[in-house]
């Protein structure tokens, strides 16, 4: 132990010496250790870390398709929720809820508020108890008794101040009083920032809609029994639903996924590659500073061999050069920590908004022991060749050799020759990677989206039930909205849309070609104002657009996608053509009067989806997004809208057009839902 003590102070005396030298490798070490460990950092947190609930590897999310109609993935109507949870033996626990943003008032300016329904038993499949108060009660998941809300910690912080008489007091959600119960406590790690809960309770009109399809549904399972059999179980279940209401469940299918790899989403690769990537940066970081002390190890051959004449083994020597590049390596660990840090808050501000947990990466205990193995790691891998090649020294040559001004012999530059061979290797890797990288970059950069978002400011809002309860009512407040924003100076145009393009919310209908045999088929569905494909840049390949006499009073029309057109009316012409259509529980039969060019949904390398435009007049719904087209800077344009919006919209979102937050905005306690899959 006193040898090792001498070893480091005698590698820090010798580091000090060398100022120059020392900064420099710490500073290689510190980028490719830190960055390392930014990336561990976010790996553990999305893919590493469990879900903060009891027992979260028996949690699944159910999940239904229909591959027949091209549906891979959707959610579950709430008469199929109840079928799954009432007759599946396998779960211990079913419970279903609903993301919704929801308007505080009453305190002050309005704010939004991130809400989520859920259905009884919700809060005890998860082991989540109130830090305050109570939880639901089986009365409160009732109609007209569901007034109550349960705060989150972060929530009851900063809108109440974290008030210790909260329990008791009602809010105003929607223009609806809700009583408080209870504060949940902090949970680090969950996948969705939220500020409260509030009792989900279905109409009957919900619980005849078998094809509204909006609730996502977590089970548990129960001990000792395998997800097989809860599958076979779902199997037998949507099997029977289809016999039984095939209109709506023909072709449909149930199935499992833990809830741990739902929440990861499609980061698990990306991930797994970036890790790769910036292992190979380390290696290249190593294979530099191997030949760097390579070359300083050439000025050291002769005080190797001195200490090795006075008596010194070469196994002393060998464990003191390794102690010295260890100490070095530690250096850098610890410098690289720091650049962890700036590194976990670049890519929290400028990562992608849909990563799961991004937020929670933090250089914690379990970051710090990485970080040192790490250390430990590269320390031997850029160590041990510059102290093997001092142990191989032979001690007559290489005092004769220095004497003589000798440059190190054919062994030295042999491992020279090999470091720079493997460094030049990894690089090339790294530089080939990277270069598809930009290429995929370059060749999305010019994916034709269908729509030119130059220019456009965005609003999103949700029409209370309270204060809009029909659709004249509904029909009025975007008519009166499109007028304000279009009378604005600078403003192009302005439209308004159920969900804009890259919003992530997939609405859909159902509908069949009038006069074509074959199953009714899916589609994406949107609900859109005359001039909103003009505000989001979108161009209309054949027939008219929607005018302002295409109200309720009028025929029902349509516009369709080119998709849709190639898909169903490869050899004739689509205008004057009708589509037999269902949008929840509406029906009714429109007429198409144009083809609208292809439009990107959710991912701008997305094939072209199968798409129904329909007029906002002839359904007018509560979920409103705007779309408005400026002459000027859209930032310049955000207080003069904004001012507008005040004078008569209680609440509203403005974002510059690419830049969403990836959320579905649902309706509070209303009898109409969004159908959808994503």
């Amino acid at each position: 132990m006193t040898s090792l003590f001498e070893d480091i102070r005698y590698s820090l005396r010798l580091l000090a010496r060398q100022p120059a030298f020392t900064a420099a490798a710490i500073l290689l070490l510190a980028l490719g250790i830190g960055v390392n460990s930014a990336i561990f950092s976010v790996v553990d947190s999305v893919l590493l870390r469990p879900l903060p609930y009891r027992n979260p590897e028996a949690l699944y999310n159910l999940w239904t398709r229909n591959l027949p109609r091209k549906i891979p993935q959707s959610a579950v109507s709430p008469p199929e929720f109840l079928e799954y949870a009432t007759h599946v033996k396998s779960f211990s626990y079913c419970a279903a809820f609903m993301n919704v943003t929801a308007t505080l008032t009453g305190r002050g300016q309005p704010t939004r508020v991130s809400s989520t329904l859920v259905s009884r038993g919700y809060m005890e499949m998860l082991g989540i108890t109130p830090a305050l108060g109570r939880g639901f009660a089986a009365e409160e998941f009732q109609l007209g008794r569901s007034q109550v809300a349960i705060l989150t910690e972060n929530y009851w912080k900063s809108q109440f101040g974290a008030d210790p008489t909260i329990l008791g007091k009602t809010i105003r959600l929607d223009d609806e009083l809700h009583v408080v119960v209870g504060v949940l406590p902090a949970i680090k790690g969950g996948s969705r920032s939220l500020d409260l809960y509030v009792p989900l309770a279905f109409s009957p009109e919900l619980l005849a809609a078998w094809d509204s399809r909006f609730l996502y549904v977590i089970a548990r399972l129960q001990d000792g029994v395998a997800v097989e059999q809860a599958g076979a179980e779902l199997t037998a279940i949507a099997g029977r639903l289809a016999r039984e209401h095939p209109d709506s469940n023909a072709g449909l299918d149930a199935y499992l996924v833990q809830s741990v790899r739902d929440a990861q989403g499609e980061s698990r690769e990306p991930l797994i590659l970036l890790s790769a990537a910036v292992g190979l940066v380390l290696l290249v970081t190593c294979s530099n500073l191997a030949n760097l002390l390579l070359i300083r190890s050439a000025a050291r051959h002769r005080e190797v061999a001195i200490r090795s004449a006075m008596g010194a083994s070469q196994a002393r020597v060998f464990v003191q050069m390794i102690t010295e590049n260890l100490m070095l390596a530690l250096l850098g660990g610890a410098a690289g920590l720091i650049v962890a840090g700036w590194s976990l808050r670049a890519i929290a501000k400028f990562g992608p908004a849909n990563m799961p947990r991004l937020q929670d990466a933090t250089v914690d205990y379990t970051v710090l022991a990485f970080t040192f193995g790490v250390s430990l790691l590269a320390g031997l891998l850029f160590g041990v060749a510059p102290a093997w090649h001092a142990l191989r020294l032979n001690l007559a040559s290489t005092l004769r050799d220095e004497s003589r001004g000798s440059s190190g012999g054919v062994r030295r530059s042999l491992f020279r020759s090999i470091f720079v061979v493997s460094e030049v290797a990894i690089s090339v890797i790294l530089l080939i990677s990277a270069g598809l990288l930009l290429r995929t970059f370059v060749a999305i950069s010019q994916i034709d989206t269908g729509f030119n978002s130059s220019h456009v400011l965005t609003l999103r809002t949700t029409l209370p039930d309270t204060r809009y309860p029909t659709p004249e009512a509904r029909g009025a407040y975007v008519r009166k909205a499109i007028r304000q924003l279009e009378s604005t100076p600078g403003v192009l145009s302005a439209g308004s849309t159920t969900a804009l393009p890259m919003m992530q919310v997939n609405w859909r209908a159902h509908f069949t070609v009038e006069g074509q045999p074959g199953p009714r088929e899916s589609s994406t569905y949107n609900a859109i104002t005359p001039h909103y494909l003009a505000s989001i840049g979108a161009t209309l390949v054949k027939g008219r657009g929607f005018a302002e006499t295409d109200g309720e009073a009028s025929d029902p029309v349509i516009l369709i996608s080119q998709a849709l057109e190639r898909r169903y009316f490869a050899n004739q012409d689509p205008i004057g053509q009708s589509l037999k259509m269902q949008v929840g529980a509406f029906t009714y039969r429109a007429r198409i009067v144009g083809v609208v060019r292809d439009i990107a949904q959710l991912r701008p390398e997305e094939a072209p989806r199968v798409t129904i435009y329909q007029p906002h007049a002839q359904c007018p719904w509560p979920f409103l997004a705007f779309a408005v087209r400026t002459a000027v800077e859209p930032a310049s344009m955000t207080e003069a809208m904004r001012r507008v919006f005040l004078k008569w919209i209680r609440t509203f979102r403005w974002s510059g057009f690419s830049r969403w937050v990836i959320c579905w905005t649902g309706y509070w306690r209303s009898g109409v839902s969004p159908w959808f899959y994503c």
